[in-house]
């Protein structure tokens, strides 16, 4: 086993895989990025079906928002109440 990882490592085999790796990367790395490019110039080109469907959705976010603070707002105010109702309560039958 160590033989066959000595001569796998050795600089006769490594040498010249690196020289065939190293531009292969390159060629593979750079088409990566021109899809990349492509994919994010055809996500900017929405529809217009899809731009209303993005600002619907994002109104409808903004709703679901504001719906959430108001329910935290009553719930901490039940709990501020319901605090101060055990302190009376607490101070009464004492």
């Amino acid at each position: 086993m160590g033989e066959i990882f000595a001569r796998l490592f050795s600089p006769e085999v490594i040498v010249p895989m690196m020289i065939f790796a190293i531009p292969l990367s390159a060629v593979i790395g750079s088409f990566y990025l021109k899809v990349q490019k492509l994919k994010l110039e055809k996500g900017n080109s929405m529809g217009e079906r899809e731009m209303r469907f993005l600002q619907q959705t994002y109104l409808e976010n903004q709703e679901m928002k504001q719906r959430i603070a108001n329910l935290e707002e009553i719930v901490t105010s039940m709990d501020r109440d319901a605090t101060a109702f055990r302190g009376l309560e607490d101070k009464t039958y004492k």
